[in-house]
């Protein structure tokens, strides 16, 4: 994974999750099911924040057991839910930079930034893969230091 070589970790030095644990359905996916003939698949993307909030105690739960150096969190509406956050705010966290929080009784150490399908998105409208590779990445990976 490229980010991951960009903030100088290697891939078997991390336990990597999900903070939703099922799929989330966008209307183009419901639109490919309907032609393979399944009637039944309601778009749910729009539910993200809803499952999200429902699946931090899970969460909690995953750091508890493995009790981590770093926790990454990848996108805005991930460091969002986990840090209650408005998007301004949470936009603000994407920057590389360590932020703690208590998790079960325990300081946890996090480093948010921009999820992989921003930093793809090259367009002169998009600042964030320039932003990540002059500025995030070098920071996130002193921090992880």
């Amino acid at each position: 994974m490229k980010l991951l070589d960009r903030i100088g970790v290697d891939r078997s030095d991390c336990w990597v999750t999900d903070l939703v644990k099922v799929f989330l359905f966008k209307e183009g996916h419901v639109k490919r099911y309907i032609k393979l003939g399944k009637k039944d698949i309601q778009e749910n993307r729009s539910k993200f924040l809803e499952y999200a909030r429902k699946s931090l105690k899970r969460l909690e739960s995953e750091i508890e057991i493995c009790n981590p150096y770093n926790i990454i969190l990848l996108g805005l509406e991930v460091t969002k839910v986990i840090f209650d956050l408005s998007d301004s705010k949470a936009k603000e966290y994407l920057d590389g930079n360590v932020y703690t929080k208590e998790i079960c009784g325990v300081k946890r150490n996090f480093i948010c930034l921009p999820h992989p399908g921003i930093l793809m998105k090259r367009t002169d409208k998009n600042p964030w893969p320039e932003r990540f590779e002059n500025e995030i990445s070098h920071r996130a990976k002193i921090e992880i230091k």
